[in-house]
């Protein structure tokens, strides 16, 4: 059980999880991060080079949210979409390597395939 919140924690099977995946025809991506995780522009702080960078060799629209200021935060905010089969309205989150193994055993992730990469 989570401490605190009285939601118990629940395996999703893949079969079981939200949706189809719609990378095939939606190029958008929502990103969630830290704060300051993707590097700035050296005369403009508002500006994201590697995010840009990455928008223009793919032709994927990134739209990166600065929230995850703590693992435990983050997971108590998107469990009660992820344990009710919900898509949380993220696509990619990064987060410490303990609580992206706790996502993994959960089943709440999703095996992404890169091009060229072996798997």
């Amino acid at each position: 059980m989570l401490a605190g919140c009285g939601v118990p924690a629940a395996y999703v099977a893949p079969g079981d999880r939200a949706g189809t995946d719609p990378s095939a025809h939606d190029k958008r991506l929502t990103w969630a991060s830290c704060p300051l995780y993707i590097g700035t522009g050296d005369e403009n702080p508002n500006r994201r080079p590697t995010l840009e960078a990455f928008e223009k060799r793919t032709g994927i629209e990134v739209d990166h949210i600065e929230e995850i200021n703590d693992n435990d935060e983050f997971f108590g905010k998107s469990s009660p979409a992820l344990l009710n089969h919900q898509r949380p309205g993220l696509d990619l989150v990064v987060v410490s390597d303990w609580m992206c193994a706790r996502f993994v055993r959960l089943g709440w992730v999703q095996r992404m395939d890169r091009p060229g990469s072996r798997t």
